[in-house]
C-alpha cells in the first residue's frame, strides 16, 4: 500500500467516525422507537412497577404511597391520549430513556466536547446496566428521576455560565420536579448545594433562589407525604435498618453495600472506557476542550455520594440497591469521557462505537425475550391472566384485589375494571361497595386470602365472607404448562 493510499484510507475511516458522531442522537432515537414497538407487540402482562401505574392512574391524587406522584401524573396524562395499556406505558418510559441519553449528549457539548466526544459520552452511558437494561425491563420512577438528573445538570451548568436569574430559577424548577419523581433525588439536590458552596460562580444568592424554586415546586406532594408518613415509609424495610448491632458493624455493612452498588453500576463503563482509550500513552486527535464547569457535575456526584454515606450511617441502613444510585452516577461515563478527551482518536472511537453497537443489538434482541420469560421461571408476566379472568367472569365493576401486581394486570386486560388494593389504600374511586374480592396464587398452594388483604378488608364498613371462594386454575403457557396459576373470587355481600 502506498503512502497516498494509506492516507486516503485513514481519511475514510475518520470520515466514518465523524458521520456516525453527527448522527448519534438520531441513532438513539431510532433505537428507542424500535424498543417501543418491541414492548407493545410483546405478549403477556406487565411487571410490578408498570402494574402499579395501571392501578394508580385510575384517579388523580396528591400522593399514591411510598413513591412521589410525578411519574403517575404524567402517565395519567399519556393514558388520556393512548388509553391505559402497553402503548402508553412504553411511550412514557422510552421518552424519558431517550431524554437521558440525549441530555448526556447536550451536557457533554456544553462542557466542551466536540461531536465525536459527545457521541462517545452518550454511548458510554449504555454501559450502565441499571440504565440500559434494568430501566427498560422494570423501572418507572427511577427512569424519570434519572432523566431529570441529567437535565438538572444541564440547567446548572448553563446557569453557571450565563449567571442569569432565569437560568437559576429553571434549574430549581427542574430539581423540584426531580424531587417529586423519586425521593432519593434529594441527594442530587444536596450534591448540587455542595457544588454551589465550592464553586465561586455558583456561590451567590441566585443559588438560594433556585433552592426556593425547587422547594416551591415540590411543596404540595411533600406535605402529602409527611401527612401520610406510614405510607411514605412503607418500603423502608428495603434498607435493612439495623439498630441492634454496633455502629462499627452497621457502618461496615453500609459501606460494603454502597461500594458494591457503585461497582455494579459503574465498573463496566469505567473498564471499557479505560481499555479502549487509555491503554495508549500517546494522545490523539483533539476531542474538544474540557470546560471548567465540568467540575460542577463531578462535585455534585461526589457530594451526593457523601450524603448517601451520611444518611446510611445516621439511620443504620445497611443496604443500598444498585438502582437507587443510578440518578447519582448517570453522568459518570460522560465525566470520565471528558477526562479522556486527549486520547480520543478516530481509530479508538471506531472500536468504541463497535462495542456500543454490540450492546444496542444485544439489548434489542434480549428485550422482547425478557418480556416473554422475565427473571423468574415461569415469568410473572406470562401468567394466564386473560384465561383466568374469562373463566371467573371478571369484566367490569369495582374489585378489591390482593396486590398491585395482580390488580394492574387485570386492568391491562379489563380497562373498564376498577381496582382497589392494600398497597394503595388512598385511591378515591368511589362507587359504593365493591362488587368482588380477588386474590391469586402463583402456584396452587391454597385458597386462603393473603394477610394484607384480610387486614385491608377490615377497613371497609362491611366485608364479605371469604371462606368459600370461586376458584379457577389454569396452566401457564408452554414451555411451563406443568405449572398452575390459580385465581380466586368472592362476591361482595353486605
Amino acid at each position: 500500500m502506498t503512502q497516498a493510499e494509506e492516507i486516503a484510507g485513514q481519511a475514510a475511516r475518520t470520515e466514518w467516525s465523524d458521520t456516525l458522531s453527527r448522527f448519534a442522537p438520531l441513532v438513539i432515537i431510532a433505537f428507542f422507537v424500535l424498543q417501543v414497538v418491541s414492548r407493545v407487540t410483546s405478549p403477556g402482562g406487565v411487571g410490578l412497577d408498570e402494574a402499579e401505574q395501571m392501578v394508580a392512574t385510575q384517579t388523580l391524587e396528591l400522593g399514591y404511597g411510598a413513591q412521589p406522584p410525578l411519574y403517575t401524573w404524567l402517565q395519567l396524562a399519556v393514558f388520556q391520549l393512548t388509553g391505559p395499556g402497553k402503548l402508553g406505558l412504553a411511550l412514557l418510559k422510552h421518552v424519558f430513556l431517550a431524554a437521558t441519553y440525549l441530555g448526556i449528549w447536550v451536557l457533554a457539548r456544553q462542557l466542551g466536547a466536540n461531536r465525536m466526544t459527545a457521541a462517545v459520552a452518550m454511548f458510554a452511558t449504555l454501559l450502565l446496566p441499571s440504565l440500559s437494561w434494568e430501566s427498560q425491563r422494570a423501572l418507572t420512577h427511577t427512569v424519570l428521576a434519572t432523566a431529570l438528573t441529567v437535565w438538572t445538570m444541564n440547567a446548572a451548568v448553563y446557569a453557571a455560565r450565563t449567571g442569569q436569574m432565569r437560568d437559576y430559577v429553571l434549574t430549581g424548577v427542574i430539581a423540584g420536579l426531580g424531587f417529586i419523581s423519586k425521593w432519593n433525588f434529594g441527594f442530587i439536590i444536596a450534591g448540587l448545594l455542595v457544588a454551589c458552596l465550592v464553586r465561586p460562580e455558583l456561590r451567590n444568592r441566585k443559588a438560594l433562589v433556585a433552592l426556593g424554586a425547587a422547594l416551591l415546586v415540590s411543596a404540595v406532594p411533600v406535605i402529602w407525604a409527611v401527612g401520610n408518613w406510614h405510607l411514605t415509609t412503607a418500603t423502608a424495610y428495603k434498607f435493612d435498618i439495623d439498630t441492634e448491632s454496633s455502629f462499627v458493624a452497621t457502618s461496615a455493612s453500609a459501606l460494603a453495600s454502597l461500594v458494591k452498588g457503585i461497582a455494579s453500576i459503574a465498573a463496566l463503563a469505567i473498564v471499557v472506557l479505560l481499555l479502549v482509550f487509555r491503554t495508549s500513552r500517546t494522545p490523539g486527535a483533539d476531542g474538544g476542550a474540557r470546560q471548567p464547569e465540568a467540575g460542577i457535575v463531578e462535585l455534585a456526584m461526589l457530594g451526593a455520594i457523601g450524603f448517601v454515606v451520611v444518611a446510611m450511617l445516621a439511620t443504620g441502613a445497611t443496604t443500598v440497591e444498585e438502582r437507587w444510585l443510578l440518578p447519582i452516577l448517570v453522568c459518570l461515563p460522560m465525566a470520565l469521557t471528558l477526562r479522556l478527551m486527549p486520547w480520543l482518536t478516530a481509530a479508538r472511537v471506531r472500536w468504541f462505537f463497535g462495542v456500543a453497537g454490540v450492546v444496542l443489538v444485544a439489548i434489542a434482541i434480549a428485550y422482547p425475550m425478557n418480556m416473554r420469560r422475565g427473571k423468574s421461571n415461569p415469568s410473572y408476566q406470562s401468567a394466564p391472566f386473560e384465561a383466568s379472568a374469562r373463566a371467573l367472569g371478571i369484566e367490569t365493576g369495582l374489585a378489591v384485589v390482593s396486590g398491585t401486581y395482580l390488580a394492574g394486570n387485570l386492568r391491562l386486560i379489563r380497562p373498564e375494571l376498577k381496582v382497589l388494593t392494600p398497597g394503595m389504600p388512598k385511591l378515591q374511586l368511589g362507587g359504593g361497595a365493591p362488587d368482588m374480592v380477588l386474590w391469586w396464587s402463583r402456584d396452587k398452594t391454597g385458597a386462603a386470602p393473603l394477610a394484607d388483604l384480610q387486614r385491608y378488608l377490615g377497613t371497609f364498613d362491611a366485608a364479605p365472607d371469604v371462606g368459600t371462594p370461586a376458584e379457577v386454575t389454569v396452566p401457564y403457557p408452554a414451555p411451563h404448562a406443568d405449572r398452575m396459576f390459580s385465581l380466586y373470587r368472592v362476591e361482595w355481600s353486605q
